[in-house]
């Protein structure tokens, strides 16, 4: 559970802030960041590459909502949702998997929609 908040920092907001604080291309960050989390995973062996998927949307999400914490989130409660699949129960774990994604969605789509509604509730008082 305690590595997504530290690997979200280290493999994503650091970079992320760093290298755009050096001016470096967006699509030059995005490819350091798929990089970064790819060599993370190493471990995983040839799977390590489909790491790449979460590396660009977590990303995406970070520049859209301007938080970390619902990344971490999502990534430790991913991990803890992995542990079926260590003693054989695969699609069980695809099933905790695909259910923690789309919550995490719609979370994240609420609270950002919620979020910018105030902001213009406050821009118009």
């Amino acid at each position: 559970m305690r590595t997504g908040p530290v690997e979200e920092i280290c493999a994503l907001v650091a970079p992320l802030v760093i290298l755009r604080a050096g001016r470096v291309s967006w699509p030059v960050v995005f490819g350091l960041v798929v990089v970064m989390r790819i060599l993370f995973h190493l471990y995983y062996g040839p799977a390590a590459v489909t790491v790449a998927v979460w590396a660009f949307g977590t990303a995406i999400v970070y520049l859209w909502a301007r938080s970390i914490i619902g990344i971490m989130v999502a990534h430790s409660l991913y991990d803890l949702t992995e542990s079926p699949s260590e003693v054989g129960h695969t699609g069980l774990a695809a099933v905790l998997h695909l259910s923690l994604i789309l919550c995490c969605l719609v979370v994240s789509v609420r609270t950002v929609r919620k979020a910018r509604r105030s902001r213009r509730t406050l821009a118009v008082t």
